[in-house]
């Protein structure tokens, strides 16, 4: 088998990129209602979100990564380091469930876990949250699900199966499409069946990754200007009519509802949706690359140290929101929300980075 084309050293744009998306991440979990950031965030609203970015560079980093190290060390070996990762997240959902359930409780609110409690048997109580159906955290759990079924994929890919993880996985995205309604795998906001092909069709551009940046650079400068351009032409229209759909409800309402299903998120990810995010994804991609020395100069330190570590942002940031509910903050100050919603975000970006840069609880947290 051959091994695909190696690179000299990290491509700090994929780091950069997953930055912005677990930054994103954050002001749209804190905050429904507008804030400062809404114009680089799109407040989660618009035709793709920073939720895509997330579970797709998950992938195509273990497609990236683990699909070289299978060919170098053997799959046994990559097989291995992804289901002791699978455990892991495993118990951290777990842990997030009873830390979110005691937060619920303590602010007075309901959860699930504790409407059952002396209305269900115990046993029964344990083996749902055993299997999920209590979680806190609907992304870690089908990220839990996706490093699981992610041996096999690594497998085929090394075999050259490229077509069969595509098609299998495209496959199982419409018939959760035609269902219209999740396959009850766990209780969770997306449709693990669905968002499923975000993530490996992530891990198969991430194990071909380094040939196809070698292709791009064997085009002439000019064929690389014109796709460019027309990418970020065709962006920036779609941003458009996506904010006019999104935000000034600008279409008529028999086009509405066709919209709705096209660029729906959940629980399964719309065909339009899909469409979009490769081509958003696509042209961020070659923007950040072009610009990605002055992005590292002013940016990185920030973008950087939330890229190259995600899992703990990820992780870090689950535990503000439930404490942070803007139900209990911002909402009920009316227009004053605005400003307490940036001032907030603000504060728990501050205090997550520094988290980070401090490598507090590195050793106990999830990277």
């Amino acid at each position: 088998m051959k091994l695909p084309l190696a690179t000299k050293k990290r491509d700090l744009t994929l780091d950069l990129l997953r930055g912005y998306f677990l930054f994103a991440i954050i002001i749209n979990h804190l905050n429904d209602d507008p804030t400062l950031f809404d114009p680089v965030t799109g407040r989660g609203k618009m035709w793709v979100s920073a939720a895509e970015g997330f579970f797709f560079m998950s992938g195509l980093l273990v497609g990236h990564v683990r699909g070289r190290e299978a060919l170098k060390k053997g799959f046994e070996v990559v097989r291995d380091k992804l289901l002791s990762r699978a455990w892991i997240l495993y118990l951290t959902t777990l842990v997030l469930t009873v830390l979110y359930t005691i937060v619920r409780y303590a602010f007075g609110d309901e959860s699930d876990l504790l409407t059952d409690f002396g209305q269900k048997n115990p046993v029964v109580i344990l083996l749902q949250f055993l299997t999920l159906q209590y979680k806190h955290e609907d992304v870690l759990s089908a990220y839990t699900l996706y490093l699981i079924a992610a041996p096999l994929v690594i497998m085929a890919l090394i075999r050259g199966k490229t077509w069969l993880v595509l098609g299998v996985s495209a496959a199982l995205w419409l018939v959760d499409l035609l269902l219209h309604q999740p396959l009850p795998l766990i209780k969770s906001y997306y449709s693990p069946m669905s968002w499923q092909f975000v993530f490996f069709s992530g891990a198969v551009l991430g194990y071909h990754f380094d040939d196809l940046k070698e292709r791009w650079w064997q085009l002439k400068p000019a064929q690389r200007e014109i796709i460019f351009f027309g990418l970020g032409t065709t962006t920036a229209i779609t941003i458009f009519l996506s904010w006019l759909d999104r935000f000034q409800k600008a279409f008529l309402p028999e086009h509405q509802s066709v919209l709705e299903d096209l660029f729906r998120k959940a629980p399964g990810i719309g065909p339009g949706r899909l469409l979009v995010f490769a081509l958003w994804i696509s042209f961020f991609y070659l923007l950040v690359k072009r610009y990605e020395k002055w992005i590292e100069q002013h940016w990185g330190d920030f973008l950087l140290q939330f890229g190259q570590n995600s899992l703990y942002v990820y992780i870090v940031q689950s535990l503000f929101v439930a404490v942070l509910d803007p139900d209990h903050i911002a909402r009920p100050l009316g227009t004053a929300g605005f400003v307490v919603s940036t001032l907030l975000s603000s504060a728990i970006l501050a205090i997550v980075w520094l988290m980070v840069k401090q490598r507090f609880l590195f050793k106990i947290i999830p990277r």
